[in-house]
């Protein structure tokens, strides 16, 4: 194993990926073993690959386990792992879950992107029952976010259906026209009441 004879961490994450791509998580948890027998302390990269592993074969319990060994480690879960674990959430149906951690985060100050809400769109699907209300309330949540509705637009369509998906970004594309031309007019009306001060200005500045 390449990983036993370099000691390098940089050559478990080939193994890793190889490992998770065949569905073997228990691997991808001995070479970790093995890593810390031989005194390398895995890396942030390292916790979230074989988290990434877990979320593969959608093990949420196994992903959760190896997310409580980073934390005890000292290392700090960052948006990938939770995204990760999101991804787990999702294939499970954990609507709620998929919400904590998105509060979680959002509390932390760590900017959502459009990953979370994927990740929760899918879970609104996948729940039982499924709830494609709360998938159409997700769109609109990031939507407020900033981030781009057409990223989650397949995802919305599993859950609510290629009909109702089209409605609900026609009527997106109606609100960004309006919100355009809502702001070109302000736009137009401050400038126009600017120019009206300026000339009440020299109005009052000239001499009699």
């Amino acid at each position: 194993e390449i990983i036993l004879v370099t000691g390098v961490q940089t050559c478990a994450l080939p193994i890793f990926h190889t490992c998770t791509q065949a569905g073997d998580v228990d691997r991808v948890e001995w070479h970790l073993q093995s890593m810390r027998e031989r005194g390398f302390e895995p890396t942030l990269v390292t916790y979230n690959s074989v988290i990434n592993a877990c979320a593969m074969l959608g093990d949420a319990v196994r992903a959760e386990k190896w997310l409580l060994e980073m934390v005890r480690a000292g290392i700090q879960p960052n948006y990938v792992t939770y995204g990760t674990i999101c991804k787990v959430f999702a294939r499970q149906g954990g609507v709620k879950q998929i919400e904590s951690i998105m509060q979680v985060l959002e509390g932390n100050g760590t900017p959502l992107n459009e990953y979370f809400f994927a990740s929760l769109i899918s879970a609104c699907g996948v729940a039982d029952p499924p709830d494609p209300a709360r998938a159409e309330r997700a769109l609109a949540q990031m939507v407020r976010h900033g981030l781009r509705p057409q990223s989650v637009k397949r995802a919305l369509a599993r859950v609510v259906g290629n009909r109702r998906t089209t409605q609900l970004f026609e009527g997106l594309g109606r609100a960004s026209s309006a919100a355009a031309a809502a702001q070109a007019a302000g736009g137009a009306s401050t400038t126009a009441a600017m120019s009206r001060s300026e000339e009440h200005t020299s109005e009052l500045q000239s001499p009699i």
